[in-house]
């Protein structure tokens, strides 16, 4: 039996690494990835969706490049906060694909990116500072792995009990071109149930599913790898939510990448795959004359973040912003529209009121408070990481920063509030307060896999 005081540690972390110049020229590398699949295949294909290129002028380009390198700069080298795990998906997911579509997007008559460009990149700069320094010693004695267990098992059971009273039971495989008939179906579902229903969807979706996937990825568990599986599979056929499959997708990746050394989560190996990814994702359908493969895993996933970016910040820059008044501030102040930023602009763009455009966390806040507020939200997220990190302290950095994964991605296409509360981004913490301490694996391995283990020398 292990001790439970086994994994205590200070609250000094190792000293924050950049990335180095290996793992500088790989996101170097990433970017022009991006440029190429989106000018070879996506612009050619998805023009009238706004995915228009044209050949920026040389002031432009150099704007943007310094400041794509200016951010790939503070990325660190290894993984040494779990926070730091989010921080990377916001530059993959984000920071990237603003800097390519907004330099190559026709930007006739619309606002000039560039400062919208550069306070991304200040805002993504300046959150990096949260790793010079240490973070708030939170201890909070954990439960125990039979009670932590118990709990997570009635909250699955319970959540997956209420939508089988909901909507029925409908395990099935669905195939992504019948995913919108999917997700329309759940969406009318929702008008006539109780408003809980989204949450519960969130906190099973992205942090119960993947809090069992992790957990059976790091200790090798075959029974949590399957009922995480079965879970994030049943989520998915009910909701037609292709995150909840990609999600599945980027744990296996993550975990394997960091399965023998866990600070190799993040670096130049993710980084470099990524890339390399990318890049025969796109030559794999210029070659071929398709789009399907770059459609789902670049367009969607990747390049969507920038287009929608620019199109908030070209709608917003003309019209009052929002200042919350479709969300926590709906009382106290007079909300101009009808619909929330994210159906508006996907009625004014796409022409469809019944979308979603979600963004990102910056641009959600450049549509409620302008370049102000996406300056707010970086300290307001600077804060939720450091809290994030030090109640991570005693646990198993593998586990901590897959905890944090999708709710991390999830800053990446919603709000910061969205992911906090509808995400999960909160429950991740109380996951994380209550699972137990970590441990020695083996006889050999006395040091656990937490902070204390980086530590050393």
């Amino acid at each position: 039996m292990v001790p439970q005081h086994v994994g205590k540690g200070t609250c000094n972390g190792p000293r924050y690494r950049r990335v180095g110049i290996a793992g500088f020229a790989l996101t170097l590398a990433y970017g022009a990835s991006l440029v190429a699949a989106y000018v070879l295949v996506i612009a050619p294909a998805f023009g009238y969706e706004g995915y228009t290129a044209v050949v920026p002028n040389l002031a432009t380009v150099l704007v943007f490049v310094v400041s794509y390198i200016a951010a790939a700069s503070q990325l660190p080298a290894r993984l040494t906060r779990p926070s730091q795990l989010a921080y990377w998906l916001l530059f993959f997911l984000v920071v990237a694909p603003v800097h390519v579509t907004m330099a190559l997007v026709d930007n006739a008559g619309r606002p000039n990116p560039i400062p919208f460009v550069l306070t991304l990149s200040i805002s993504f700069m300046a959150l990096s500072l949260i790793y010079r320094i240490s973070p708030p010693g939170i201890v909070v004695p954990p439960a125990t792995a039979q009670a932590f267990w118990v709990v997570m098992a009635l909250l699955i059971v319970g959540g997956l009990s209420y939508f089988a009273i909901t909507f029925g039971v409908q395990f099935r495989m669905v195939s992504f071109d019948d995913v919108y008939d999917v997700r329309r179906d759940y969406t009318d579902s929702l008008k006539d149930v109780n408003p809980v229903g989204p949450y519960i969807v969130g906190w099973i979706g992205y942090v119960l599913g993947p809090a069992l996937l992790a957990t059976g990825f790091v200790r090798r568990n075959p029974l949590l790898l399957v009922a995480g599986g079965a879970v994030q599979l049943l989520i998915y056929s009910l909701t037609g939510f292709k995150s909840v499959i990609v999600s599945m997708l980027l744990l296996v990746v993550l975990a394997q990448l960091s399965r023998r050394f866990p600070e190799r989560m993040v670096g130049p190996h993710l980084v470099g795959y990524t890339a390399v990814g990318v890049g025969l994702i796109t030559f794999f359908d210029f070659v071929n004359g398709g789009v399907a493969l770059s459609s789902l895993f670049v367009r969607r996933l990747v390049l969507s973040a920038g287009i929608n970016s620019y199109n908030y910040y070209d709608y917003f820059a003309n019209n009052p912003k929002a200042h919350l008044g479709h969300s926590v501030l709906a009382e106290i102040v007079d909300y101009p529209y009808q619909v929330s930023p994210a159906h508006l602009i996907g009625e004014v763009y796409y022409g469809n009121s019944e979308m979603s455009a979600n963004a990102n966390v910056w641009a959600d806040s450049y549509a409620n408070f302008g370049l102000t507020g996406m300056i707010l939200c970086t300290v307001l997220l600077g804060c939720v990481f450091i809290v994030y990190d030090g109640l991570a302290q005693q646990r198993d950095l593998r586990i901590s920063a897959l905890l944090i994964a999708l709710p991390g991605f999830t800053l990446c296409n919603s709000g910061l509030l969205t992911s906090l509360l509808t995400h999960g981004l909160l429950l991740a913490m109380v996951v994380l307060v209550f699972i137990p301490w970590s441990g020695p694996r083996t006889p050999e391995d006395t040091v656990p896999l937490g902070w204390s283990r980086l530590q050393q020398p």
